[in-house]
């Protein structure tokens, strides 16, 4: 039987993959040659959509784990962010470099490219909620990742020892097909002991090459089991 947040980080994962239904079936209604333009047309509404379905459940899951705790203050979470799916087109682009190869498969690719990439944007609605909600909430005291089974070594030594991330700067670090989840910490609930230097450094969105490339050391050593 699954835990309580390998369930919602099942729930999250069918939120962003009806986002891969949705696109495909955008996709499916025009010529092939036309299936990555149908698909960055359908991108602002059809994340929209989703991003708010995504925060919704983070709003239930905080709010179930916060009563658990027996909370003093009173606090109300909420939705954080919006959807935003201009860097997405931008980003696929990159993937043209050349027509000279199979035009149809290369669309093919860039199309399934934009559909990662918007279940990345999608699950951002559900982490950007439970990290903000934590940083307003005064009972809160950080937030934890919830990797999925057989996770990347990346995904895996983020999540290790259930580590909590107290600083408010530190991003979330997510990549495509992560479908990680966060889980709010609570001042009077059992949690992991704080994120370790390595843990932090990760999770940064800038790493110089020596950082990156001690980060990879690390995670061949120490996760050799794990993919990636």
């Amino acid at each position: 039987m699954p835990t309580p947040a390998e369930a919602v980080r099942g729930q999250l994962t069918v939120v962003t993959g009806a986002v891969a239904a949705d696109l495909a079936t955008e996709a499916a209604q025009v010529a092939p040659e036309k299936s990555l333009d149908a698909v960055l047309a359908a991108l602002p509404s059809v994340v929209s959509t989703y991003y708010d379905a995504a925060a919704a459940l983070a709003v239930s899951w905080y709010e179930e784990l916060r009563d658990s705790t027996q909370p003093q203050a009173v606090y109300s979470p909420a939705i954080i962010g919006e959807p935003v799916t201009d860097w997405i087109e931008r980003e696929v682009r990159q993937f043209q470099q050349s027509l000279e190869a199979d035009l149809e498969a290369e669309l093919q690719r860039m199309t399934q490219e934009a559909t990662i990439l918007a279940e990345k944007e999608v699950a951002r609605g559900f982490r950007a909620t439970i990290i903000g909600n934590t940083h307003e909430d005064e009972e809160a005291i950080g937030w934890s990742r919830v990797a999925r089974p057989g996770a990347c070594k990346f995904c895996t030594m983020l999540a290790a020892k259930g580590a909590v991330y107290t600083e408010a700067t530190v991003d979330f670090a997510a990549h495509g097909n992560c479908h990680c989840a966060t889980r709010p910490e609570f001042r009077n609930g059992e949690h992991g002991p704080e994120a370790t230097v390595e843990q932090y450094l990760a999770s940064a969105k800038r790493r110089t090459p020596e950082q990156r490339a001690a980060l990879r050391e690390y995670l061949n050593y120490h996760y050799p089991d794990a993919p990636g």
